[in-house]
């Protein structure tokens, strides 16, 4: 396989541009885009345009294939021979299969693309193997509201400084009405359900971002965590740690059959706790069966006594004006924080609170 997959051809000259650079910082390893040359370069000394792609490049590409081919209808046409799937930017707003209105956001572009020349193309994702990412696993026994809200802000702050995934197991949280979350593509269900049809599609046409983070929508329908079982957990995590991003953050907030194979999976869990005896007994349950999970597994669970976020408004913004609160300020301690303090905390002897005395 080449290692440039896709082309980009026919279309204004720094539009190309600015979309290829956006999609080649999002695309896997081994996954590239490529620009085709302009009808401006390929003018005479006339005037007279000799193609969308010159005689001389033909030449020396006529042997090439590519994986998709995207770009006006006359460019399409042009590499049909050489293209395993092609996509047409056309300005009529309708879309389907092969067109694809060029005048929206590079996260709505990024997700239509990748779904029709990836998903439905053959494999072009190189060796999953090779990219095995960390995962960061937040749960309670509190408002799920609070636990999304505060591994959605972690995992934003960490996505300033490495490349984090964030998703939820929980119900009806509020986070992507919150955060405003694009609700309008693929969510957490749709994704289950692909696994289950083709366990090794790429993951790519289901990630939004927010800023530098990426993250999948929660499900809209709650019903399909109740109907998850153990193999649609392994699926799903053998999908989201075998990307690129070095980390995923997971929000658990509902004990879906086979979470075990997810606290195994973990290489540090949170447990968030509230204060009251009541709540410190439902979180110790809680943490007593992680501890059954992970059995002689050395994974690092970490009990924090968070303060609750509030929020006047909704969207994104939401995520700067938390950073610069205390609860800010813990979501930074965690990220320094050594990885490697196991043994005693699996025992739950180990305790991290950052409230204020």
């Amino acid at each position: 396989m080449q290692g440039h997959t896709i082309l980009i051809g026919g279309l204004d000259k720094t539009y190309m541009q600015k979309l290829a650079l956006y999609l080649n910082e999002r695309l896997d390893n081994g996954m590239r885009v490529e620009l085709a040359e302009s009808p401006e370069s390929s003018e005479t000394k006339s005037g007279k345009p000799e193609g969308i792609i010159s005689d001389e490049r033909k030449k020396n590409e006529k042997k090439r294939r590519w994986d998709a081919v995207i770009g006006t209808e006359a460019f399409v046409a042009e590499m049909a021979e050489q293209a395993e799937r092609s996509i047409i930017f056309s300005e009529e707003e309708a879309e389907d299969e092969t067109h694809i209105h060029p005048y929206q956001s590079r996260d709505t572009l990024y997700r239509k693309i990748v779904s029709r020349c990836v998903l439905r193309g053959r494999k072009m994702a190189g060796n999953p193997e090779n990219k095995k990412s960390k995962m960061y696993v937040f749960t309670g026994a509190g408002n799920v509201g609070q636990l999304s809200a505060f591994a959605a802000l972690c995992a934003w702050m960490w996505s300033r400084e490495i490349p984090v995934l964030y998703l939820e197991l929980a119900e009806c949280s509020g986070i992507a009405q919150l955060l405003h979350l694009q609700e309008n593509e693929s969510d957490l269900s749709d994704l289950i359900l692909a696994l289950r049809r083709q366990e090794d599609l790429y993951l790519g046409g289901y990630v939004g971002r927010t800023d530098r983070l990426d993250y999948i929508c929660p499900t809209r329908n709650p019903q399909v965590l109740h109907e998850m079982d153990e193999v649609d957990v392994r699926r799903l995590l053998h999908c989201i740690l075998n990307r690129k991003e070095t980390l995923a953050v997971l929000a658990l907030g509902t004990m879906v059959r086979g979470c075990e194979q997810i606290f195994l999976a973990a290489d540090r869990i949170f447990l968030l706790s509230e204060e009251g005896v009541i709540e410190e007994c439902a979180l110790e349950e809680r943490r007593m069966f992680i501890k059954k999970c992970v059995g002689d597994r050395p994974v690092h669970i970490e009990k924090i006594s968070v303060r609750k976020l509030r929020a006047d408004t909704t969207g994104s913004q939401l995520l700067y004006e938390w950073m610069e609160t205390e609860v800010g300020k813990q979501a930074a301690q965690l990220h320094r924080e050594k990885e490697n303090k196991y043994g005693d905390d699996l025992a739950g002897s180990a305790e991290t609170d950052f409230g204020e005395n």
